[in-house]
């Protein structure tokens, strides 16, 4: 009878394994067969487990065999062949975890989406500081002539959305295609801008009555 106590592998596994008390106990035939197979599909912890049984580095293991405690595998497991097979299957390779790295796939996907995280935080950031933008409402977008970052603004600035819409990629693509223009700008035109992106994001802005007014000028004098 061989019982697990405790399987430790980085984070691989779950702190139910630390100490492990259920589903824990394997009976072997008493035919002296001692060689043992274990099959699964990919992401499961085959390979998690046989590094653990080798004594691989960052791995502990407690167990019992046949009455005696073990806190090592490697003199009691003998690891023939670790074989990871390929299968031929439906969908998008993207779907599934491939390879003996799925810890590093893990972590890539942490990083990725922590990367998105920061990028998107710092969109936002930067636009309410620098452009008093915080909600897709906000007047001010009207005022983007580029079609697609009016869009991918807006959905960014969207506290549920939070720019799901697109992709990492394209967030990116589209912000570093943005010419950049570098120009002097005095104490009085500075003020000026301020004053103006202010005023626009008001509720009562004078600006866009302004606008107004003068659309509604330009249909009286054109007769329309």
């Amino acid at each position: 009878m061989l019982k697990f106590n405790s399987i430790e592998n980085g984070e691989i596994f779950t702190r139910d394994f630390r100490p492990l008390a259920k589903n824990n106990e394997i009976a072997f035939p008493t035919c002296g067969e001692e060689i043992v197979a274990i099959y699964g599909p990919n992401g499961t912890g085959k390979t998690s487990l046989i590094k653990a049984l080798s004594g691989a580095k960052g791995t502990k293991v407690k167990f019992e065999f046949d009455g005696t405690e073990y806190t090592s595998g490697a003199s009691v497991f003998h690891v023939i062949n670790d074989q990871n097979n390929r299968n031929i299957i439906v969908g998008e390779t993207k779907d599934f975890f491939l390879g003996d790295n799925i810890k590093r796939e893990f972590e890539l996907q942490k990083l990725l989406a922590d990367a998105r995280v920061s990028i998107v935080g710092d969109i936002v950031s930067k636009l309410k500081a620098n452009h008093s933008i915080s909600a897709m409402s906000s007047p001010l977008l009207t005022l983007l002539t580029d079609v697609d970052i009016a869009e991918i603004v807006k959905d960014i600035v969207n506290t549920k959305s939070k720019g799901a819409k697109f992709e990492t990629d394209v967030i990116i693509t589209k912000f570093a295609a943005i010419p950049l223009i570098y120009q002097d700008v005095s104490d009085e035109q500075q003020a000026k801008l301020t004053f103006f992106k202010s005023d626009y994001s008001a509720k009562d802005s004078i600006i866009q009555q302004i606008e107004k007014l003068t659309v509604l000028l330009y249909k009286c004098c054109m007769g329309l």
